[in-house]
C-alpha cells in the first residue's frame, strides 16, 4: 500500500465510542487528565506548604490554573465526544393546536 503496492483496502479504526467500561472513555486523553491532575495536585500543594496568604504562592497557583485550561478544554471535549446521539424529534401537531393556529 502506498509506494510499493497500489492494492488495498481502507479499513476505518474505530474511535472507541460506546465500547467498553467507564474509563476508557478517557483513553483518548489520558495524557491530557494526567497531566491536569498533576497540575491541580501541583497547585493545592503549593497553598498548602506556603499558605494561602502569601501573595507569591498566590501568583504561582493562578499560572498554573491557566496552564489547566487547555487540559480541561480537552477533557471536556472528549465528554462531549462521548455522548450518546440523541435523534432529532419531530413536534407532533394535535387537532388542538392545527384548529388553533387555523382560528
Amino acid at each position: 500500500m502506498g509506494l510499493i503496492k497500489k492494492d488495498g483496502v481502507f479499513k476505518p479504526t474505530a474511535k472507541g465510542k460506546g465500547a467498553g467500561g467507564r474509563l476508557t472513555i478517557f483513553e483518548p486523553v489520558h495524557e491530557e487528565l494526567l497531566l491536569l491532575i498533576a497540575l491541580v495536585l501541583c497547585a493545592v500543594a503549593m497553598l498548602y506548604d506556603r499558605g494561602v496568604e502569601n501573595l507569591d504562592a498566590q501568583l504561582w497557583v493562578a499560572m498554573l490554573s491557566l496552564q489547566t485550561l487547555p487540559y480541561i478544554s480537552a477533557v471536556a471535549s472528549q465528554l462531549i465526544a462521548q455522548r450518546p446521539d440523541k435523534p432529532t424529534a419531530k413536534p407532533e401537531q394535535t387537532g388542538n393546536d392545527i384548529r388553533q393556529m387555523e382560528g
